[in-house]
């Protein structure tokens, strides 16, 4: 009798032993549940079937033989369903998944996988706690109606292999990676001490966000090109201190020392938060004395109310409609300045917010402003403070100055959309801006130093003055003010911590780029040319990018004729800026006549440069273009797809014109410019359609790009052919005099 019990004992143990390693179980009969047994075979629609239910080392398969009949379902029925892998790889008939009355958790340890057409009904927990080194979780677009918990060992990490989206959504121990995938969900809550990785995703809850990253460690958290959209609050713990978020769109907010690229919501309560950009009617203050660090905020746009508490340093406020109001308790310090919108009929205000003193602190400078109402503001540090000669002083004001004043903060040549850096994009400004007029700027120059001016009438959408895109200083805003953007092309201001206007993403607009020939050779002429397709848009700031040891870029030469976005030096601007060492070339194309061109499809610009004269066979040329954002009238931005392409190099260089030329027409007269490898002779000639000589100029041609201007105001209105013939070859353009 002991014998039996001792091999009793045994099988048991060898059944034991035998089923710790994973099996496959599959799915068979269609509708039933999770625990019976006659519903798992050892094959796919087999009829074998295992003795017991799996377990959460077993991976389980519903595939194309699990379902026979339509909406056939699968019940979780246990209080606690487990299974290392879960797919629905294959399953037909749109199976679904529903929870019996007992069922409480279902817990999955490896992948989990479902397939288009899924019916997923499951309330109970889904538990996704890998305990594999690597886990992934695709669902298809299956909304997941579980609250889902995913978590795991901590060697272990989970992997989204596409957009996820479920009742509510818990990170909790292990390593987590986005892969760049969005997460839909309704509480979202971060409760974790692993390597978190956001990347670009959007992680939406519609109800609150919690982030609780102390616990018994610290996590590692990737998330400053994120953004995340709260409707409720968005909350961290103060464990959570010193971690880098991207944008955050909330009700209400609640941080401390945290990181922000910019916030969309009505308040933050915190302090030590470093923030880029606040939009919107905004409240800030302290709410836990354990952090009294003051918050840094770079920019903050508002339409009409702003509320600071406790201690704030702030570079620029910005609002940007008439009649706003700023209300200060203890003391807000700014680094830059305060655009106001107001006007006679819609003044603005500035008071204490509470029962008895703010006060405002910078440094030196001016500070000017005009209809307004201040109240029980203290103003100090070095700089003067003119609230204006039509605002009127409520009591209790200190250090306020109720006259006008000579400047309204300094312009930075070329820094037309004063973001504090130079780039393409304040050529799209000066367009936006042109025409406009206003105060003369004593002294201007181009140097690249704060020129103080009084402000101008307008402002721009974003409520910087427009008097920024006047950097020739001359008193209005026309093509001559691109000459400052390329002379500080690159400069940033002393405190460049400003960001560029919001980039909305286009929804099908892209530019296309084509290089021709196909091969060239080394010292070869390369011709580029870029065709944009959208509906409409006003201006366009792009960049090429190339390796910069295949290519001379002295020798490049832009060709803004024939554009369906305008015509240059009539009711457009292109500009072009090369940097040999980044292999980059910004360019910015813009119109002038404050009209937005319709139905834009087809040729924006091209250009040619010259390959080196020593450079490998066999190496790809290509020229990629990226960073692509347009503007409307409406100083709304756009983001644009971009594209690249490429040529060969061949072995021996390909017989080729290194001559490069363009040209435009402004005031009667032809502007040439065209690229020459050699100093020598070169032959310029201008004929009409017939074949007539109109024009006829030998020019001795120095080494690179060459300039010259033919007068044609006695020409009659038609079609020209302009030719270059030298040494090097020849090459001719076609020039419409209008």
């Amino acid at each position: 009798m002991k014998r039996c019990k001792n091999i009793l004992v045994i099988i048991f143990l060898l059944i034991s032993y035998c089923h710790s390693y994973a099996s496959n179980y599959y799915w068979v009969g269609g509708t039933g549940n999770f625990s019976d047994t006659l519903h798992w075979a050892t094959t796919s629609g087999g009829t074998t079937n295992y003795a017991v239910i799996p377990t959460n080392t077993d991976d389980v398969f519903f595939d194309s033989n699990s379902f026979p009949g339509a909406n056939d379902t699968v019940y979780f029925d246990l209080a606690y369903q487990e299974a290392h892998h879960f797919s629905t790889a294959g399953a037909t008939n749109n199976p679904t998944f529903y929870d019996g009355p007992a069922a409480l958790y279902m817990t999955v340890l490896g992948n989990f996988e479902l397939t288009p057409g899924v019916n997923w009904k499951s309330i109970c927990t889904l538990e996704l706690n890998t305990e594999d080194v690597q886990s992934t979780i695709m669902t298809n677009g299956v909304y997941i109606t579980n609250s889902v918990i995913i978590g795991g060992s901590a060697i272990s990490t989970t992997s989204l292999l596409d957009n996820f989206s479920c009742a509510n959504f818990e990170l909790d121990g292990n390593d987590f990676i986005t892969n760049n995938h969005n997460i839909s969900t309704g509480v979202f809550i971060v409760n974790s001490t692993g390597v978190l990785q956001f990347g670009t995703s959007n992680i939406s809850a519609s109800s609150f966000m919690n982030f609780f990253l102390g616990g018994t460690g610290s996590s590692t958290f990737y998330s400053d090109s994120a953004t995340f959209i709260s409707e409720g609050v968005f909350d961290t713990d103060y464990g959570a201190s010193g971690v880098h978020y991207g944008t955050v769109y909330a009700q209400s907010m609640s941080n401390n020392n945290c990181y922000f690229k910019a916030i969309h919501c009505s308040g933050l309560a915190g302090s030590g938060n470093h923030v880029e950009l606040i939009v919107g009617d905004f409240w800030i203050g302290p709410w836990a004395t354990q952090y009294g660090e003051p918050n840094y905020i770079t920019k903050i746009i508002a339409p009409y109310a702003i509320a600071v508490d406790g201690s704030n340093v702030i570079d620029t406020i910005i609002f940007t409609h008439p009649g706003a109001s700023l209300a200060i308790k203890d003391t807000l310090t700014l680094n830059g300045e305060i655009y106001f919108n107001n006007t006679p009929a819609y003044p603005g205000s500035i008071a204490y917010n509470g029962s008895d003193s703010g006060y405002i602190y910078k440094t030196g400078g001016i500070v000017c402003f005009d209809f307004l109402t201040i109240q029980n503001v203290h103003a100090f540090g070095g700089a003067q403070y003119f609230a204006g000669s039509n605002s009127t002083d409520l009591g209790g004001s200190v250090g306020w100055q109720f006259t006008g004043c000579t400047t309204s903060g300094g312009v930075w040549p070329g820094d037309a959309n004063y973001d504090l850096t130079v780039n393409n994009l304040d050529i799209l400004a000066i367009g936006l801006a042109n025409g406009e007029t206003g105060a003369v700027r004593a002294g201007a120059s181009s140097a690249w130093v704060e020129q103080p001016v009084s402000a101008w009438a307008n402002s721009f959408a974003s409520g910087v003055n427009m008097k920024h895109a006047d950097c020739e200083g001359n008193g209005i805003v026309d093509a001559s003010d691109t000459a400052a953007v390329s002379i500080n092309y690159g400069l940033h201001h002393p405190a460049s911590k400003m960001i560029k206007p919001e980039i909305a993403p286009a929804s099908s607009s892209y530019l296309v780029i084509d290089v021709s020939p196909d091969t060239v050779g080394p010292s070869s002429s390369v011709h580029v040319n870029i065709d944009l397709s959208i509906d409409s848009i006003y201006g366009i700031a792009f960049s090429v990018y190339y390796n910069p040891a295949l290519i001379d870029a002295a020798s490049l030469v832009p060709d803004f004729s024939n554009s369906w976005l305008g015509t240059s030096g009539v009711n457009m601007i292109g500009f072009a800026k090369a940097d040999p060492l980044a292999g980059r070339i910004d360019f910015a194309m813009t119109r002038t006549d404050h009209t937005d061109a319709i139905g834009g499809i087809g040729h924006l610009i091209s250009f040619d440069l010259i390959t080196e004269s020593s450079i490998p066979a066999g190496s790809s040329l290509t020229m990629e273009a990226d960073n692509v954002n347009g503007v409307f009238l409406s100083e709304n931005y756009e983001a644009i797809t971009g594209s690249s392409d490429s040529s060969i190099v061949s072995v021996l260089p390909v017989a080729t014109t290194y001559l490069n030329l363009a040209s435009f027409i402004r005031n009667n007269t032809i502007s040439v410019n065209y690229f020459n490898r050699k100093e020598g002779e070169i032959n310029l000639s201008l004929t009409d359609i017939t074949g007539r000589n109109m024009m006829q100029n030998k020019i001795a041609a120095i080494k690179g790009i060459n300039h010259h201007e033919i007068p044609i105001g006695d020409l009659a209105n038609g079609i020209y052919l302009l030719t270059l013939n030298g040494a090097e070859g020849s090459k001719s353009i076609k020039v419409i005099k209008e």
